[in-house]
């Protein structure tokens, strides 16, 4: 994968969504797959690095040259991830993770009124959730033995395998048409500012800790 870890061990799930993506839009030339990652090292040798997987992942998979596919490597400021998630191009975030110890992104593409197209499981659900989102089936099972650390990853631990089918079926219906989604997309948006905004989060911190600093 992107991270240099076998497919059955990336917890972000890179390798399918990127396969499974490529096999649902084959030789469409108006569809596109923007890949936002790194190996967890912001620098030119790691870029070269994480081109090439790609590159050599692409091979692997046939890629054709359609859909295409774009790689954004590297920290990104707060202006420009807002920038990207609000591009007119840019359709839906998409993300087949296992599992999600918050979700970060999936917010913040969100919070900017982009349709979120994620696996329906983990900690991503309890905000996705507050409104409607584009949810794929999944399966549990229990992690690969090799990613226990008895940390954070404990043996027995389960995560979820977003099912083929439904990711592929739900992604082309979602193409032929997103107005109902996109609109669907910017009412969670608003539900989400208020319900995440500075305020509301300094509130609720006020009443559950304010009273041991008064």
């Amino acid at each position: 994968t992107l991270t240099g870890e076998r497919p059955e061990t990336d917890r972000k799930n890179l390798f399918y969504l990127i396969k499974w993506f490529l096999e649902a839009f084959n030789g469409d030339k108006t569809t596109g797959l923007i890949v936002k990652t790194s190996r967890g090292r912001n620098t030119a040798i790691d870029k070269k690095w994480t081109k090439s997987l790609l590159k050599n992942l692409l091979k692997e998979l046939n890629h054709t040259g359609t859909p295409s596919v774009y790689l954004l490597h590297g920290d990104m400021s707060r202006e420009d991830m807002n920038g990207l998630y609000r591009d007119e191009s840019v359709k839906a975030f998409v993300s087949l993770t296992r599992g999600e110890g918050f979700g970060l992104p999936h917010l913040e593409a969100a919070v900017s009124g982009l349709p979120v197209i994620a696996t329906n499981w983990s900690a991503h659900t309890e905000f996705l959730n507050l409104g409607k989102w584009i949810s794929i089936d999944y399966e549990l099972s229990d992690i690969d033995p090799e990613r226990v650390d008895n940390q954070i990853f404990m043996a027995g631990s389960k995560w979820a395998n977003p099912l083929e089918e439904d990711f592929k079926s739900k992604v082309l219906k979602f193409r032929k048409s997103f107005n109902t989604p996109s609109s669907c997309a910017k009412k969670l948006s608003e539900t989400l500012k208020e319900e995440y905004s500075w305020n509301n989060i300094r509130n609720q911190y006020e009443e559950a800790i304010g009273e041991f600093f008064r």
